[in-house]
C-alpha cells in the first residue's frame, strides 16, 4: 500500500531512510547491495540534493549563513551516500550530522536494511534559508520536493512510501570545533508552511 509521506517525518519518525539514490530501477540495473564498492546506477533520473539551486548568492548571505547553508546542503548528500552503502553509513554521517541526528539517521539505516527495505530517490532541495544563527547553533528553513524520494521492499521492489510536492523540513546545525554538522530535524506543521 502506498502512502504519502513527509520527508521530514519519515526522517525522524520512520528511520529517516527517505533519501537512497539509484538502487534500482525499471530495468533491474543498479546498486549491488552486497558490494560494498557499488556505486549508484547511472540509470537513475531522480534529482540530487545538490542539484538545487542555492536560495540567494553569496554576496547576499554573510560566510556564517553561506557555511551553514553548505552543511544543509551537505548533509543530504552524505545521507544519500550512507543509504547506498548502510555497512559504512556511519563513515559518510560523521563528517555532517552529531548528536541525536547522528545516532537516528545512522541506526536507521541500518535497521532499515536489516529489516529489508531501502530508500530510493533524493530531496530536491529547493530553498533553503537560513532562520536563525546565534552562536554555534543555526537552524535552516526549506521546502523539499520529495517526490523522487520513495522506500521499496528489497526483495518485492514494493513501494512502501512515496514523498510529496512541498515538504517542509527545519534542520537544527551545531558547530563542532569549527565545523557545522545536522543535529536536530522536525517536521513543523503545516507539512507546507515553508513553501
Amino acid at each position: 500500500m502506498k502512502r504519502n509521506i513527509s520527508c521530514a517525518t519519515a526522517a525522524v519518525a520512520l528511520s529517516f531512510a527517505v533519501v537512497l539514490a539509484g538502487c534500482t530501477t525499471d530495468q533491474g540495473e543498479g546498486l549491488d547491495l552486497q558490494d560494498p564498492t557499488a556505486t549508484p546506477s547511472a540509470a537513475d533520473p531522480g534529482p540530487s540534493p545538490s542539484s538545487a539551486a542555492p536560495s540567494a548568492s553569496i554576496a547576499e548571505v554573510s560566510a556564517d549563513e553561506q557555511a551553514v547553508l553548505d552543511a544543509y546542503r551537505a548533509f543530504w548528500a552524505a545521507l544519500d551516500q550512507a543509504q547506498a552503502d548502510p555497512p559504512r553509513s556511519q563513515d559518510y554521517l560523521a563528517p555532517v550530522a552529531t548528536g541525536a541526528q547522528f545516532e537516528q539517521a545512522n541506526g536507521a539505516i541500518k535497521a532499515d536494511f536489516l529489516a529489508g527495505e531501502i530508500s530510493e530517490g533524493s530531496p530536491v532541495l529547493r530553498n533553503p534559508t537560513v532562520a536563525s544563527i546565534d552562536g554555534d547553533t543555526a537552524v535552516v528553513h526549506d521546502c523539499q520536493d520529495t517526490r523522487g524520494a520513495v522506500r521499496k521492499d528489497i526483495e518485492t521492489g514494493e513501494v512502501l512510501l512515496i514523498g510529496m510536492a512541498e515538504d517542509s523540513v527545519e534542520q537544527t546545525l551545531q558547530r563542532v570545533d569549527g565545523t557545522w554538522k545536522v543535529s536536530g530535524t522536525t517536521s513543523p506543521e503545516p507539512a507546507d508552511v515553508f513553501c
